[in-house]
């Protein structure tokens, strides 16, 4: 069982690298924020999927097609091993021994396939030999990250609870917004309803500015990305260790902003004027932070401005 965990884990890694590798040489300069983004969920939800539907697919055609040889022949009570080179005469030669075995197959004729090929890997044999204490660590691991996704969920609650509350419609649709006790930064997250947690210094600014940072989050809970960071965040204990898994994160942090300002600049009909705004939010320490578990008070408004002109 670990070991066909240890192996799938790995397997995962790899796709996701390669899949982020393909996404930098490719992607990432050529489409737009919105279909950057679609990129980085596939590659994610491949790397997850593609190991156990070609496993499965690989077993069924191989059950259908392929008759073991000790199905019809009785195990032999003496086993003879025989080292054989991966290529090369002595290959041939262990093919040619294995043929006058005893036993040894029920194939017509017996080829390099038929042969087992072990090769000893220490980073593999440290891990079958640490295999408990390491499931240990893992669980341990996956409890706290699993925690502090609870912890974070139960804050935003909180917020909700002690929170004097507004409803607003919009595009049809209800959002409800925050006025917290203690004075936060605007952002936005989506659990059983849409909410917005709205500062009282944007206040100050004129209606259509208001407007503007309202449509900002307004598409930071239409595109879900609260949901869709929980999801990442309970792929942490399985990804802990994988290079690509930060960067996707962090990625999809960047491409998220990218995408609300289009939003917002579609609503306000003038790019440079919501870039001007972007501007005077940041010097005001309002800039609308990401959705929800923005914990970087830093924008990347350099980023925003360029991709917006």
């Amino acid at each position: 069982m670990f070991s066909s965990l240890t192996q799938y884990i790995v397997i995962t890694y790899l796709l996701s690298c390669v899949g982020v590798s393909l996404y930098l040489l490719f992607v990432r300069v050529k489409l737009n924020a919105l279909l950057q983004k679609g990129v980085l969920l596939g590659i994610v939800a491949f790397s997850l999927a593609l190991p156990p539907v070609v496993d499965k697919f690989s077993s069924s055609w191989t059950g259908s097609n392929y008759q073991p040889c000790l199905h019809q022949h009785p195990i032999p009570e003496v086993l003879l091993t025989q080292y054989c080179p991966e290529s090369g005469q002595e290959m041939e030669m262990c093919i040619e021994i294995a043929n006058k075995a005893e036993h040894f197959c029920s194939c017509p004729r017996i080829t390099q396939e038929n042969l087992l090929l072990y090769k000893a890997n220490p980073t593999y044999d440290w891990l079958l030999q640490h295999e408990q204490p390491l499931k240990k660590v893992f669980w341990i691991l996956a409890v706290l990250l699993l925690g502090g996704l609870l912890l974070k969920t139960g804050y935003l609650y909180y917020i909700v609870v002690t929170s004097d509350k507004k409803t607003i419609y919009r595009n049809n649709s209800r959002f409800i917004i925050l006025f917290p006790p203690n004075q936060m930064a605007v952002c936005s997250f989506r659990l059983h309803r849409k909410y917005i947690v709205w500062n009282q210094c944007i206040d100050m600014l004129p209606d259509a500015e208001q407007e503007a940072v309202l449509w900002h989050e307004i598409s930071h809970l239409q595109q879900k990305d609260t949901w869709f960071k929980m999801l990442l965040h309970l792929l942490q204990p399985l990804w802990l260790l994988n290079p690509a898994y930060y960067f996707v994160i962090n990625e999809l942090e960047r491409i998220n902003e990218f995408i609300a300002d289009e939003f917002a600049v579609s609503k306000t009909g003038n790019a440079h004027w919501y870039a001007t705004l972007l501007l005077k939010l940041k010097t005001q320490k309002q800039l609308p932070l990401a959705h929800s578990f923005a914990n970087k008070k830093t924008s990347r408004l350099k980023q925003r401005v360029q991709y917006l002109l």
